[in-house]
């Protein structure tokens, strides 16, 4: 009897101690933040890609964007794009942009202009400021779109009023508001030190931060 009784306690004790904890998808998304946090990309992406299964389309950005670095799996752009696409669809504009800036480069998928600019068109309507410059640069350079400078500037002003003070710098943004042409000519400077649609855009740190990309946070 005695034993009997001891089996049964173990086997409560078991029951609540024992059983494997189930994460969701935004339980993986911090672990995963955490692990990046401490510079360990590897576990950071296998939580992501955890986290990403399991519907957690921030997640899926994230990873993403590692895939395109290289940072904790091999670099690999057909699967980094694949990862933007799922983001986007899951609601994540600016995973919607990073996917663009593939179609535009080639990267992973077929280089389309057209589908480019729908992209950057979905980030910038929904608040991605760089989104609207990039859209803004494409409208300038008539690629994907027709070449219409008054849309250009349209856009290049959303995106300077939307927080990306580069976009103020644009060509097209100061010829719209009469600056001088010393001016110009200082400003024309400052903006070629930064092009959203550098091919490099995904790979500098520093051009990531003045774009508000900080998958550490």
């Amino acid at each position: 009897m005695v034993k009997f009784i001891l089996t049964l306690f173990v086997s409560v004790i078991c029951l609540s101690a024992c059983q494997t904890v189930e994460y969701n998808g935004t339980d993986y998304l911090k672990q995963g933040i955490d692990a990046y946090q401490r510079n360990d990309y590897r576990r950071a992406a296998n939580l992501w890609n955890k986290a990403c299964d399991k519907g957690a389309a921030n997640a899926c950005g994230r990873l993403g964007l590692m895939h395109t670095q290289g940072k904790g799996v091999p670099q690999n752009y057909n699967q980094s794009a694949r990862l933007f696409e799922k983001s986007c669809d899951g609601g994540i504009a600016l995973s919607c942009a990073l996917l663009a800036i593939h179609y535009w480069q080639g990267k992973g998928v077929p280089q389309d202009y057209t589908q480019s600019a729908k992209l950057f068109e979905i980030s910038c309507n929904n608040d991605v400021a760089w989104g609207c410059a990039a859209l803004g640069a494409l409208y300038e350079k008539g690629k994907g779109v027709a070449q219409n400078q008054t849309q250009a500037t349209k856009l290049y002003e959303k995106s300077c009023q939307g927080g990306f003070a580069a976009a103020c710098d644009y060509p097209a943004y100061l010829a719209k508001n009469n600056q001088s042409k010393k001016n110009k000519m200082t400003q024309k400077k400052s903006t070629q030190s930064f092009d959203p649609l550098s091919n490099t855009l995904l790979h500098n740190k520093n051009t990531l931060q003045r774009l508000g990309i900080d998958i550490s946070q």
